[in-house]
């Protein structure tokens, strides 16, 4: 018997799957049509800039990131 595999080689797979995410009303567009994330995380980015570090590691995620982690936690 032949196993199943779980990746689908299908060539409009990922499309279908954005059809059913639209069909389904994805809140997250909601969302983004409420609150302008890119003018939010400039407005937080003038108030409270990111410190360089010269040492190096791993560099922080981006400020519209994190705002849109804490609006969604939020909510």
């Amino acid at each position: 018997m032949k196993k199943r595999s779980a990746i689908k080689n299908d060539l409009f797979a990922n499309q279908y799957h954005q059809q059913t995410i639209d069909k389904l009303g994805d809140p997250l567009v909601k969302i983004e049509t409420c609150i302008d994330f890119a003018h939010l995380a400039a407005e937080i980015d003038h108030v409270v800039p990111r410190p360089v570090s010269k040492k190096g590691g791993r560099p922080p995620f981006p400020t519209e990131t994190m705002v849109r982690i804490l609006v969604l936690k939020r909510i």
